[in-house]
């Protein structure tokens, strides 16, 4: 078992637009027939605290193994920036209230000696209830896959 503390940077990359007018925040999806835009990002940044179970077949003799890491992790989310550049004008909105500021979720890890494949799952939304789209709550969760490098 293990435990640990971590940062991640997520950048999602959308063609959902939110515009602020008098601290009140709009979420549309943005189609090529109503704006053009070159950039619609979305940066969050998190401190991590995952915890997870491990298993290795490791020998005092040998850092090649298998392993297999299960785990949560629970997340804050301290800073956030939302940037739109279209036809229409450029907009930048920080410190979004309708992110939730917890995230939690699951993830495993498993692969041989260095190389390992990585897939995590967020269980609760990005955006509270209040974010809506038409009138339609953002049920937008999180899901990542990647390789991880361990240099061990």
């Amino acid at each position: 078992m293990a435990a640990g503390l971590g940062y991640t940077l997520a950048i999602y990359n959308q063609n959902m637009g939110i515009t602020d007018v008098n601290d009140v925040l709009t979420y549309q999806i943005l189609n090529s027939e109503s704006v053009t835009y070159s950039k619609d990002k979305l940066a969050l940044h998190f401190v991590d605290l995952p915890i997870e179970l491990r298993w290795r077949d490791s020998t005092p003799e040998s850092h090649k193994f298998w392993r297999v890491h299960f785990g949560v992790k629970l997340s804050y989310l301290f800073y956030d920036q939302y940037k739109l550049i279209a036809s229409n004008g450029t907009s930048k909105i920080t410190n979004n209230k309708d992110l939730n500021d917890f995230h939690y979720g699951v993830y495993l890890t498993t692969g041989w000696n260095t190389w390992n494949i990585y897939a995590y799952y967020g269980l609760n939304p990005l955006f509270k209830s209040s974010a809506k789209i038409d009138g339609q709550a953002i049920d937008m969760n999180t899901a990542n896959f990647g390789l991880m490098f361990y240099i061990l």
